[in-house]
């Protein structure tokens, strides 16, 4: 959160040749610096998260707050009140649930819970279990929606911090040069370009590329 948003994108410039704004207005490169950061989140829930206590809806089948884009982990119970701390969630696995309590949608809906894990391919889903009766609350780690950088003609934009630590700031170069080179296909080189950065953009975010780059 050191970084100002002018200066990511000024040492993006100078990798695309591009000081003079002739490629890429300001106005479309801060769209590929909100795209990047959205992106990394999806791949990194850690790098933009919160924990909230919120009330669990009754069921096994729950949903972060409206804000969340993905379930990181749900800590512990926090009563029918949302102050209360109870007992910790473990993590588990439908499998597992499948196997050893295969009555475990049916079961006796309760304000605690015991255990919870992720709904495949919902990222803002997560079952738990016992079933909730809807009155309990729950503190969870989620990850969120970085805020976006909106462009003004005076620059304020430019003074705006990254929403993440400076551990992400290779990623979000690296992740806005290969957006911006894939924009500009048509340009010889460009292509691979692209491919480059991408490769850099993953290996920054400590996800395997094969051994690209």
């Amino acid at each position: 959160m050191s970084i100002t948003v002018g200066s990511i994108i000024n040492i993006c410039r100078r990798t695309l040749l591009d000081e003079e704004d002739y490629d890429f207005t300001d106005a479309e490169i801060i769209q590929l610096y909100n795209n990047t950061n959205k992106k990394i989140v999806t791949l990194r829930p850690q790098a933009y998260s919160r924990s909230e206590t919120f009330l669990l809806a009754p069921g096994n089948r729950q949903l972060i707050p409206s804000e969340g884009l993905a379930i990181i982990t749900v800590r512990r119970n926090m009563g029918i009140d949302g102050i209360t701390p109870g007992r910790a969630i473990r993590q588990s696995d439908a499998d597992a649930y499948t196997t050893l309590v295969p009555t475990w949608a049916t079961d006796t809906p309760q304000a605690a819970i015991e255990d919870w894990w992720p709904v495949p391919n919902y990222t803002e889903q997560f079952f738990v279990y016992p079933p909730s009766d809807g009155t309990g609350y729950v503190e969870a780690e989620f990850a969120k929606v970085p805020p976006s950088t909106a462009y003004d003609a005076g620059g304020a934009w430019q003074s705006e911090y990254s929403p993440f630590n400076d551990s992400y700031i290779d990623a979000q170069i690296n992740g806005i040069l290969y957006m911006a080179y894939d924009d500009d296909t048509d340009i010889p080189g460009n292509t691979p370009r692209s491919a480059l950065y991408y490769a850099r953009f993953l290996q920054a975010l400590g996800i395997s590329t094969g051994g690209q780059g």
